[in-house]
C-alpha cells in the first residue's frame, strides 16, 4: 500500500526518527553478554555476574549493565551504581547510572545531590540525576525532613540557575520540572514561571503543565498570552489550563472552544465547569448544539463514531455532570438524553452525568424501570451498557446519607446493583463494574457479594473481588474463601489474581491467613508474588519466613532472548491498519527488546485484529490491546517492564500497566508530550507516519490488522 512503500523507503533513508533519542545499540556488545543481561533482567536476578559487568572494560557494557540493575530494582544495586555515577570516565555510563538509581528509587540521593550541584558535570548526566532525585524523594517519608528539604531546595536552585542561562538545556529543564512535579517543592512556582518565555516549545509546555498540575498561579499573565497566540497547540492547551485558575479567565477559556486544535478545545471544555455560574454551562451547551445540529433518526446516530465531534461531545457530557451536580437542570439533562441517542448509548460519561444532575429522575427511567423478561434480556445483554449504568449508580454515593430522600435513592441503587449480580442475563464481564459501584455506595452486604465472586475464570472479576475484600474489616468467612481461591490463582499464568488475594489475606492478620500466604505464595516462581508475600508477612510481624522456590518465573527461553536481540540494529516497522486509516510505528528493539518481541509475536498471531481502542483521552493518549475492551484484559500473562530513558513526546508508544511488571498486550500512543510518564512506563516505539489518524481515533474504533516488517 502507498503508506507502507513511502514509510519504509523514508525510514531506510533516514535510519532513525529525527529528534527522538535512541538507546545504545546492543549490537555493540558481545552476543553472550547481551543474552546474559537480558536474561538477568527478565528473571529479576541481580547476580554477581551482572554486577561484575559494571566494571567491564567497554563503556557500552557498563552502560547496559547499569540499566539492567535499575530495571531489576533490587536496593542492593544502589551501592554498586554510585561509583559509576561519581567517577566513571564515560558520560553515557554516568548518565545511565543516575537513571538506574531513579528506577530503584530507594537510595543514592546524596550522591545525586552532588552531581546536580556540580556544574562542571555534563548536562546530560545532571539531567538524569535530577530526574532520579525526583523519583527517589517522591517516595521518601515526610518524617525525613532534612533529607527532603535539601533535595527540594537543590531542585529549585538548579532550575533557577538554568533559567538564567542564555539558552537553557531543554532536557535538563523538562526533567527538572518533572522532578518538581513529583516532589512539589514549595518555592518552585516563580522559577517554573520563568520558563514560560522560553523559545523552546518543550520547555514552555512543561513549565505550563507543571504549574497547572501543581495548582500554582505563577506566570498566569504570560499564560493568558500564550493560550491565545502560541503556535504550538500543546503549549496553548497547557497554558489555557494554567490561566483558567483565575476567575477572570472565563472569556479566554470560552474562546478556547473555537480553537482549531481539538487538544485546546477539550482543555477548554474540561475547565469550563469552574465557571459554571459565570456562563460556563451555557457555553458548553451551545458548543454541543453546534456539534449536533439536527436530531438523529431513530436508531441512527447523528454523530458518527470516528468523527472529531464524538470525542468533544463526550468531554462536554462529562463536564456538564461536574458543573451541575444535584441541580436537576432541565436543559443539560435534555441535552444529555440527546447525546445518548445521537452519540453513544453505552458511554459512561453520559450516564454518570445524567445521574449526577438528577438522580431521582435517572433511576426512575429505563433501564431501572424495566420488568418484562424480554426487555431485561435485551437491555442487559450488552456488557458496555451494563458497565455504564453501574458507573452511573455509583455516582449516588455522593448523595447525603442524612437526607431521607437521598438515602432512599442510594438504597434503590444498591438494590438494582445486587439484582444485576444475581441475574444470569448480565454478562460476567460487567461484574467488576457492579462490584465497584457497590463499593462506592458502601453496600453493607459488600463483603458477601465480593466473596461470591471468588470463583470462575474471569481474572478481572476475581481480582476486583479480592481487592475489595482487602479494603474491608477482617472476616472469618472472607479468610476462608480467599484461602481457597489462592492456590488456583497461583497455578494461573497471570499474577494479577494471586497478588490481589495475598493483599486481602494480609488484611486478615491471623495466623491462618499468614500461614496460607507463607505455605503457598512463597513457593511461587513469580518474582512479584514472592516479593509481595515477603512484604506482607514482614508487615504482619511474621519472623523466620521460610522461602521455597523464589526464582522468578518467566515465559521466555534463551531462544526467545536470541530472537528478540536479532532485531537490534535493524529497522522494525509496524503498520497498524484501523477503521480510521493507517499509521506506522518504528519499534525500538534496542531500548526494549522483550517488549518489542512480545508485541511482534502477538501481532503475528493476529491477536490485535478486531480489538477496539477502548480508551481515548484527547490531549493525552489512545489505548488498545485489551480483548475485554474495558481496560482490564490482557493475554493471560505479564511481561517485565523495560523502562528506559526515551521520552514521552507526541507519538510515543508505551506499555499500559496497573503496577510494575504488569504489562501484557495493552499499549498506548500519546497525543502530546507527557513528561510525567517518563521513566515510569516502557517506551517501545514512536509513530513515524499517520499521527493524523491517531488524532482522529475515538473510543470504539478498531484495529483491522498489524503488519510488522523488519529490514
Amino acid at each position: 500500500m502507498p503508506l507502507r512503500r513511502l514509510l519504509l523507503s523514508t525510514l531506510v533513508a533516514l535510519g532513525s526518527s529525527a529528534g527522538v533519542a535512541t538507546a545504545q545499540p546492543a549490537a555493540a556488545i558481545e552476543r553472550d553478554l547481551q543474552l546474559a543481561i537480558v536474561e538477568a533482567e527478565d528473571t529479576r536476578n541481580l547476580s554477581s555476574g551482572l554486577l561484575d559487568l559494571l566494571s567491564h572494560d567497554y563503556p557500552q557494557v557498563r552502560e547496559r549493565a547499569a540499566l539492567a540493575v535499575g530495571r531489576i530494582g533490587d536496593p542492593y544495586g544502589v551501592n554498586a551504581l554510585i561509583p559509576l555515577l561519581m567517577s566513571d570516565p564515560d558520560l553515557s555510563v554516568r548518565a545511565m547510572a543516575a537513571f538506574a538509581l531513579g528506577e530503584i528509587g530507594t537510595g543514592g540521593d546524596a550522591s545525586l545531590n552532588l552531581v546536580i550541584a556540580n556544574e562542571r558535570e555534563s548536562t546530560a548526566v545532571r539531567s538524569r540525576a535530577i530526574e532520579a532525585l525526583g523519583k527517589i524523594i517522591a517516595q521518601v517519608s515526610e518524617t525525613e525532613v532534612l533529607r527532603r528539604q535539601s533535595a527540594l531546595a537543590l531542585i529549585v536552585s538548579a532550575l533557577s540557575v538554568e533559567s538564567a542561562r542564555e539558552t537553557p538545556d531543554p532536557e535538563f529543564v523538562v526533567l527538572g520540572l518533572t522532578a518538581a512535579l513529583r516532589t512539589r517543592p514549595p518555592e518552585i512556582g516563580p522559577v517554573a514561571a520563568r520558563f514560560l518565555d522560553s523559545p523552546n516549545d518543550a520547555i514552555r509546555g512543561a513549565a505550563a503543565g507543571t504549574l497547572a498540575r501543581l495548582g500554582l498561579s505563577d506566570g498566569i499573565a504570560t499564560a493568558r498570552r500564550l493560550a491565545r497566540d502560541d503556535p504550538s497547540a500543546a503549549v496553548r492547551a497547557n497554558t489555557l489550563r494554567l490561566a483558567s485558575t483565575e476567575t477572570r479567565a472565563f472569556d479566554l477559556v470560552r474562546n478556547g472552544l473555537e480553537d482549531p486544535d481539538l487538544r485546546v478545545r477539550v482543555t477548554a471544555v474540561r475547565t469550563l465547569p469552574r465557571f459554571a455560574e459565570m456562563g460556563g454551562v451555557a457555553a458548553l451547551i451551545a458548543r454541543a448544539e453546534e456539534l449536533v445540529p439536527v436530531p438523529a433518526q431513530p436508531g441512527t446516530p447523528a454523530v458518527a463514531a470516528g468523527s472529531e465531534a464524538f470525542n468533544e461531545l463526550l468531554e462536554i457530557a462529562q463536564a456538564l455532570g461536574q458543573a451541575l451536580p444535584g441541580t436537576r437542570d432541565p436543559d443539560a439533562y435534555s441535552l444529555l438524553l440527546t447525546l445518548r441517542s445521537t452519540v453513544a448509548r453505552d458511554a459512561p460519561e453520559i450516564e454518570q452525568s445524567l445521574a449526577r444532575i438528577d438522580p431521582a429522575r435517572y433511576i426512575s427511567e429505563q433501564p431501572f424501570s424495566l420488568s418484562r423478561p424480554e426487555q431485561l434480556a435485551a437491555a442487559f445483554g450488552d456488557r458496555n451498557r451494563v458497565a455504564a449504568w453501574a458507573a452511573a449508580l455509583g455516582e449516588f454515593s455522593s448523595l447525603s446519607a442524612e437526607d431521607s430522600a437521598a438515602a432512599m435513592l442510594r438504597s434503590l441503587a444498591i438494590r438494582n446493583l445486587r439484582s444485576w449480580l444475581a441475574a444470569r442475563m448480565v454478562p460476567r464481564q460487567a461484574v467488576p463494574d457492579i462490584l465497584l459501584a457497590l463499593e462506592a455506595l458502601r453496600d453493607p452486604e459488600l463483603a458477601m457479594s465480593a466473596r461470591l465472586q471468588l470463583i470462575g475464570d474471569d481474572t478481572t472479576a476475581l481480582s476486583t473481588a479480592a481487592s475489595i475484600l482487602a479494603t474491608l474489616p477482617p472476616d472469618q468467612e472472607s479468610e476462608r474463601r480467599l484461602t481457597e481461591a489462592l492456590a488456583p490463582a497461583l497455578r494461573g499464568q497471570s499474577d494479577e489474581v494471586a497478588l490481589s488475594i495475598i493483599n486481602a489475606l494480609a488484611v486478615q492478620k491471623t495466623p491462618t491467613a499468614n500461614a496460607a500466604i507463607q505455605q503457598t505464595a512463597l513457593e511461587s516462581r513469580s518474582h512479584a508474588v514472592v516479593q509481595l508475600a515477603l512484604t506482607q508477612l514482614t508487615a504482619n510481624g511474621v519472623s523466620d519466613i521460610a522461602i521455597g522456590n523464589a526464582s522468578s518465573r518467566t515465559r521466555n527461553t534463551v531462544a526467545d532472548y536470541a530472537r528478540a536481540l536479532d532485531r537490534v540494529g535493524r529497522t522494525v516497522v509496524a503498520i497498524v491498519s484501523t477503521s480510521r486509516g493507517e499509521f506506522a510505528m518504528r519499534l525500538n528493539a534496542e531500548a526494549a527488546p522483550l517488549t518489542v518481541d512480545n508485541f511482534v509475536q502477538l501481532a503475528a498471531q493476529g491477536y490485535f485484529n478486531g480489538l477496539a481502542f477502548h480508551r481515548v483521552v484527547p490531549n493525552f493518549v489512545v489505548q488498545t490491546g485489551d480483548p475485554r475492551g474495558d481496560g482490564t484484559g490482557g493475554p493471560g500473562y505479564e511481561i517485565r517492564c523495560e523502562v528506559n530513558p526515551l521520552p514521552y513526546v507526541r507519538g510515543a508508544v508505551g506499555m499500559a500497566l496497573s503496577g510494575k511488571d504488569t504489562g501484557g498486550s495493552q499499549w498506548f500512543v500519546t497525543h502530546s508530550p507527557q513528561p510525567h510518564l517518563d521513566g515510569g512506563y516502557t517506551v517501545f516505539a514512536y509513530v513515524d507516519a499517520g499521527m493524523d489518524v491517531i488524532d482522529r481515533l475515538v473510543r470504539g474504533d478498531r484495529i483491522v490488522s498489524i503488519e510488522v516488517q523488519v529490514r
